[in-house]
């Protein structure tokens, strides 16, 4: 009997030993898993301070740029009577960079016509430009009564209503091809012939898919040899679409493009 007992207690002890061998190497390798899981936690932490950083430089030079932009655009056209400036260019208005682009346009190609398709902060740009360069004018097609009223108030403050024609041309169906589209009243351009250079910022998308297709379709015949093509919103998939078909289907040659935030493509006809 005393025998059994100490082979029982034997067993039990054996028992034991192994339990906590194996227990202690449990133990160790959850610790090693959460130690590993800490050394990931802190790699996180480290990458997510770059990014952070990265973030807040490309934010810092944007703004700068931005704000070159927008000094240069002041110093360019000056300030309007009683210290006018440009309209917003937040929200559907025309971008900093965009506006740039149209300037630069204007300062090499001295055009004596000028067509724009929705007004705003363009208009004015365009206007004071003109005014600078001492001859040319601006025809610019807007579908949005209230919006052309606000317009042309801007223009009276800058004294360049005489340079800009705002005209309200709502949006009909156009057939182009065998297509139609939602687009401006194409009586609003009858009289007009030698355009030299269209900036196209409308219609809205909202007037269907490639809404801003039929500009160089309609335009072009009433255009000058080698006019200038400014797309604004060159950055979206409709926009690139409509300019790829001006490429191939009226043999429009792309200039330049950018793809900053809303991005522009630079075109010229044959």
């Amino acid at each position: 009997m005393t025998t059994v007992l100490l082979l029982l207690v034997l067993l039990v002890a054996a028992v034991g030993s192994a339990l906590g061998v194996v227990l202690l190497r449990e133990v160790r390798r959850l610790t090693g898993r959460v130690e590993s899981a800490e050394s990931g936690v802190r790699d996180l932490r480290q990458q997510l301070a770059r990014a952070t950083r990265t973030l807040r430089h490309h934010n810092k030079r944007q703004h700068r740029e931005t704000r070159a932009v927008t000094d240069g655009l002041v110093g360019l056209t000056g300030l309007g009577p009683d210290g006018a400036t440009l309209p917003s260019t937040q929200g559907w208005s025309a971008s900093p960079m965009v506006l740039r682009q149209l300037a630069e346009q204007v300062t090499e190609r001295r055009p004596e016509l000028v067509v724009e398709l929705g007004g705003g902060g363009s208009s004015v740009l365009l206007g004071r430009l003109l005014r600078a360069q001492g001859h040319g004018r601006v025809v610019s097609i807007e579908h949005d009564a209230a919006f052309a009223e606000v317009t042309r108030a801007h223009l009276r403050r800058h004294g360049v209503e005489d340079l800009v024609d705002i005209r309200l041309a709502p949006l009909v169906p156009v057939e182009v091809g065998d297509e139609t589209y939602q687009w401006y009243d194409p009586r609003a351009f009858e009289d007009l012939a030698g355009i030299d250079l269209v900036f196209v910022d409308g219609p809205p998308g909202s007037g269907g898919p490639d809404a801003r297709y039929p500009a160089v379709p309609v335009l072009s015949p009433r255009c000058s040899p080698g006019a200038g093509v400014l797309l604004d919103d060159g950055a979206r998939a409709a926009e690139r679409r409509a300019a790829d078909r001006w490429i191939a289907d009226h043999g429009a040659v792309e200039v330049w493009s950018e793809d900053l935030g809303t991005g522009w493509i630079q075109l010229r006809l044959p």
